[in-house]
């Protein structure tokens, strides 16, 4: 991988999807996108299904607490707005590989994408983001490549943002967070590192290395951004706290940086759909040290629900209100 200091060399750009060709091959690619967002969606259903059964009533009394709704209400708010913000890191990763995404395009398949990590492994998000990234022309190369990169991005900042809950939470074991920290810190000021780094993600997904051309502007954007989204997101389990009667400025940043610590232990869980029982182990953990056992579990079911049920409107509706999207609306910077 290199770093490009100056706008792009041109990279090869695929067919276009109305491109001439054979028509049973256009609607088989069609049939094909179509089957990769309803099989997300479909178990995206199912997971929320799964972390509903069984404790419907719990939350059902945690939303009948007097004063419950408003603390809830803004959960579910500041969830979406780190989703939104976790898109337009999202697309600057890609810009900064030479492909610009208008807000449209980029959010339906950020959403789709997202969907996947219902089912296990990557397969399913690497696959909804090269087959939608296609569609808009972009080659299925890069989008690999954007895939992977953003993966390193997304791990990056999630150790960074840890931080914040690793004192309390890890006590003498924080140091092994401080690498983290330091490589965020060396991507940040020299964005050319990201190659070993994406290489490792390559290794770990089981992919073939692809050569990316990285523009650092655009992914020290991706960094900042991303980094934010986690301190929003992680706000929606501070709010949840609040409802269960925590209160006090020691349990804002371990909520935050739990959220984001387990978070990051689920993604590398390959095995487990969205991170299944090691979000939670971690998560339960990292409360508990704020609040008592049984109000860090609670917890941690309602920010699995919030989360979950967050994506699963919120991208439904992206995709609908995005299926007239045109294709051909990426440009190669």
């Amino acid at each position: 991988m290199t770093v490009a200091p100056a706008p792009a060399e041109q990279e090869e750009t695929g067919p276009a999807p109305d491109a001439p060709g054979p028509a049973g091959w256009r609607r088989t690619r069609v049939l094909l996108r179509r089957t990769v967002v309803l099989v997300l969606v479909g178990a995206a259903v199912y997971g929320v299904g799964s972390g509903l059964r069984g404790h419907g009533g719990e939350l059902l009394r945690l939303a009948l607490r007097p004063g419950a709704l408003p603390w809830l209400g803004g959960a579910v708010l500041v969830s979406v707005a780190g989703l939104l913000i976790g898109a337009r890191a999202w697309r600057h990763v890609v810009a900064c590989l030479g492909s610009e995404l208008p807000p449209a395009l980029g959010l339906r398949i950020f959403s789709a994408a997202l969907l996947g990590k219902y089912l296990p492994g990557p397969l399913w998000s690497a696959m909804a983001t090269v087959q939608l990234g296609r569609a808009a022309g972009i080659p299925a190369s890069r989008m690999v490549g954007a895939f992977l990169l953003n993966s390193v991005v997304v791990l990056i900042t999630a150790g960074v943002a840890a931080l914040l809950a690793a004192p309390r939470f890890l006590g003498a074991g924080a140091f092994w967070l401080a690498p983290v920290a330091l490589a965020g810190a060396a991507v940040f000021a020299r964005p050319a590192l990201i190659a070993e780094l994406a290489a490792l993600a390559a290794k770990v997904v089981r992919r073939p290395a692809v050569r990316l051309v990285v523009r650092p502007a655009r992914l020290r954007r991706a960094l900042l951004l991303e980094l934010l989204s986690w301190l929003v997101s992680g706000l929606h389990l501070w709010l949840i706290a609040r409802v269960l009667g925590v209160s006090g400025a020691a349990a804002l940043p371990v909520c935050v940086g739990g959220f984001a610590l387990a978070t990051a232990c689920g993604a590398l869980a390959l095995f487990a759909p969205d991170g299944a029982g090691v979000r939670e182990l971690v998560l339960t953990g990292a409360l508990a040290t704020v609040m008592t056992l049984p109000q860090a579990a609670a917890a941690t079911l309602a920010s699995r629900i919030c989360c979950s049920v967050t994506e699963l409107l919120g991208t439904t509706v992206v995709l609908i209100a995005t299926r007239r999207v045109a294709p051909r609306v990426a440009r190669t910077l």
